[in-house]
């Protein structure tokens, strides 16, 4: 399967692209949930952490997830939560971007 490394690279192109950017990528194959997040440097810069980022929705899914600060990959067996995860993951960021400031 070539989509972890097709959202792989689409989230690190982002990363490197925008200036300040938090990006997760979520989709649905082999009936698992895939998640990849990633962050911009300034962001990283600022103590935020795309592996913490993604721990978190993938639990959502029932899964895990790992990487490092700036990209990281994760899913789950739950894949009829993804829409959950993302505004878990939504709502992580912005409460993590609200205490770095």
């Amino acid at each position: 399967n070539e989509r972890p490394e097709w959202m792989r690279t689409t989230a690190d192109w982002l990363r490197k692209e925008l200036d300040s950017v938090a990006v997760m990528l979520a989709s649905k194959a082999g009936g698992k949930a895939l998640l990849t997040a990633a962050l911009s440097k300034d962001l990283v810069k600022r103590g935020l952490s795309a592996s913490e980022w993604i721990e978190s929705a993938a639990k959502v899914l029932g899964g895990k997830g790992g990487g490092k600060a700036s990209l990281a990959q994760g899913g789950g067996p739950s894949p009829e939560n993804i829409s959950v995860a993302l505004k878990q993951a939504y709502k992580d960021i912005k409460a993590r971007l609200s205490e770095s400031t």
